[in-house]
């Protein structure tokens, strides 16, 4: 079910890869804020990057974020919103 959604996602226009995998210990993890202007949604997704990273690193150790932290705008055809793209990038480390 999961990955179905997750391919729809990525087929749909203007979509993103949620988990990118840089190199063999960098995970780039992206999430889109549809409130631009809550400082609510800036913080859940915050705090949902750092879920993700942290499952994606999950086999190798935990993750950390290397401190880039980017906030993109999200163009999408079929929306009258501007929703941005929040970025960032973590080093999955042995425990």
């Amino acid at each position: 079910m999961i990955s179905a959604l997750l391919f729809f996602l990525m087929a749909a226009p203007g979509a993103f890869e949620p988990v990118e995998w840089l190199d063999s210990n960098r995970v780039k993890v992206s999430t889109e804020i549809i409130r631009k202007n809550s400082g609510r949604a800036h913080a859940s997704a915050q705090i949902k990057l750092m879920r993700m990273a942290k499952k994606a690193c999950k086999p190798i150790g935990g993750a950390v974020s290397d401190g880039t932290l980017r906030v993109d705008q999200l163009e999408k055809p079929d929306s009258k919103r501007t929703t941005l793209l929040l970025s960032e990038v973590y080093v999955c480390l042995p425990d």
